[in-house]
């Protein structure tokens, strides 16, 4: 039997540039990153400990609590939104009103505008009757 130092001065190690060399860099590096994994897994949850359950979880008071502020915020949230949308109303009626005004007005002005246009229509015409009754009698 030969011993085993001399056994591995033996061995032929591969061409570093071929595949079989590269595949056992790759596994190499494969498992070093695994290894790593492993002791900061270890260590994050064993040498670093774990927070209190006081400080992970809340209390049944602390979510009576919490619902409850939530609770009166929604409320406020409500009774906010009711009043804009009873402004908003407000609002919407005010301008109805103005745009039936406006409306009514126009109506009215539509009327004048008629009367005015039928009275200067007649004003044209007299004066153009009064015109050539003019030039008809100089002599």
């Amino acid at each position: 039997m030969t011993p085993s130092h001399l056994l591995l001065a033996e061995v032929a190690l591969p061409d570093p540039s071929s595949a079989q060399s590269i595949g056992w860099i790759v596994l190499t590096i494969a498992g070093l990153a695994v290894a790593l994994n492993a002791v900061m897994d270890f260590w994050r949850s064993t040498i670093r400990g774990n927070p209190a359950p006081a400080d992970t979880y809340a209390t049944k008071s602390e979510l009576d609590q919490a619902h409850g502020r939530m609770s009166r915020e929604r409320r406020d949230i409500d009774a906010e939104i009711k009043r804009v949308e009873l402004a908003a109303e407000k609002r919407a009626d005010r301008v109805e009103v103005k745009l039936d005004t406006n409306n009514a007005m126009t109506a009215e002005m539509q009327g004048e505008v008629k009367h005015l246009n039928q009275t200067v229509n007649n004003l044209s015409a007299a004066l153009t009757q009064f015109l050539r009754d003019q030039a008809r009698d100089r002599p």
